[in-house]
């Protein structure tokens, strides 16, 4: 999945003009980006354990940048999707 998506999407909150006249699907594709960046990303990081244990070849250069990568994208991710959260709890209270 591309995280440019969820620069976009940390931009776009930050933006009242862009976002004012979302409607109920527009949140919810939003939601789901984000969830869906959650879990592909925690499941890649379990096989990733899993592997880990079982002895294999050195990993390259490659898998370690991803392997470091991966919590900023969760945390990219869960930002977003809080961040949207908390807009439509103000917004609805």
């Amino acid at each position: 999945m591309s995280v440019h998506i969820l620069e976009f999407l940390s931009a776009l909150i930050q933006a009242p003009e862009l976002h004012v006249n979302f409607s109920e699907m527009d949140y919810k594709r939003i939601f789901g980006i984000a969830l869906q960046h959650i879990t592909s990303e925690a499941a890649v990081a379990s096989r990733a354990s899993a592997a880990a244990s079982v002895p294999s070849q050195p990993q390259g250069s490659a898998a370690a940048s991803d392997k470091a990568a991966r919590p900023t994208i969760i945390t990219s991710a869960s930002t977003v999707f809080f961040s949207f959260f908390f807009l439509l709890r103000d917004i609805l209270l």
